[in-house]
């Protein structure tokens, strides 16, 4: 199977946050997540071994997908006050947390693997 067509096996809808910051009626602020997702055509696989090292403290393979696709994504940034983009799958939340470039390794098809982790893990 051509690598293209392996970047298509899946479709998440993409959920992203504007950098709005509304009052709620709790009094805590809190971003809008904007009106409308977008779909990537992608494909979701469990989470390497040697990218386990690359995720935060508390969390583990099982609380993490590898996510491949063409489509750019926003991470997790502790340097911008923009929030990640977030995904639901098999009925969980997950936040995309780290985006690791597939362009520069003479493939087929160039893509990003990006690391989706659960988004309301307590650890």
């Amino acid at each position: 199977m051509a690598v293209s067509r392996l970047m298509r096996t899946s479709t998440l809808t993409i959920a992203r946050y504007s950098t709005e910051r509304v009052l709620q009626p709790s009094g805590k602020y809190e971003e809008n997540i904007s009106d409308e997702g977008f779909d990537i055509q992608c494909s979701i696989q469990p989470l390497g071994k040697n990218l386990v090292k690359m995720l935060p403290e508390g969390y583990t393979k099982i609380d993490s997908r590898t996510v491949r696709t063409t489509s750019i994504l926003r991470t997790t940034s502790q340097f911008t006050e923009l929030s990640a983009d977030e995904t639901e799958i098999d009925g969980l939340t997950y936040r995309c947390f780290a985006r690791d470039p597939w362009n520069t390794h003479g493939l087929q098809s160039d893509h990003n693997n990006y690391i989706f982790i659960l988004k309301d893990l307590d650890v």
